[in-house]
């Protein structure tokens, strides 16, 4: 019968030991859990900083190539706005033929007004260029014939092409800088 109580005791200890290691592991999941929250509270807010500071990059980047534009563009609006006054063959030459951006460029910084705008920018300089300024190797003239007094003559077509085409160009360049569009 000793060897009863003792056994039973002994499992009684064993019990109590079980138990108390059971309520150890409880404690120690239910720390891990909480942790595992605050982790992922932790995680979902850098994903927050995150996505935060790719939006100012993006808006940084979309700045820096609307800046990169509006200077191209009225770069090519000095060349043609010099053009009505006397013959700047050089600021023709080195005026720029496009945006140099890609097209995923436009569409992801400019509205849809703001891209037809920009084409119709381009264009209209480019037909320019190729009807009086550009011989037909390619290059840029630097003789009109006439006097820039007579429209007839050929600088004198070219500059009143030059007003004609700055009437183009300004509402073009203020749609472009309409940001609101």
């Amino acid at each position: 019968m000793n060897t009863n109580i003792i056994l039973t005791v002994m499992l009684i200890i064993v019990l109590i030991i079980l138990i108390m290691k059971i309520q150890q592991l409880v404690t120690i999941q239910r720390a891990l859990y909480k942790q595992q929250l605050r982790n992922e509270e932790k995680q979902e807010a850098l994903i927050d900083i995150l996505h935060q500071q790719e939006s100012v990059e993006q808006n940084a980047l979309q700045e820096e190539l609307r800046s990169h534009l509006m200077l191209k563009a009225l770069k090519v609006r000095h060349a043609v706005d010099k053009q009505t006054v006397s013959i700047h063959a050089r600021l023709i030459e080195n005026a720029p033929r496009s945006s140099g951006l890609t097209d995923k460029q436009l569409a992801s910084t400019f509205s849809p007004q703001q891209l037809q705008a920009i084409e119709a920018y381009w264009q209209a300089f480019n037909d320019y260029l190729h009807a009086y300024w550009l011989t037909k190797n390619g290059k840029v003239k630097t003789v009109f014939r006439g006097h820039d007094r007579s429209k007839e003559s050929e600088i004198g077509k070219m500059m009143h092409a030059s007003h004609e085409l700055l009437r183009k160009l300004d509402p073009l360049l203020d749609q472009l800088s309409n940001e609101n569009q």
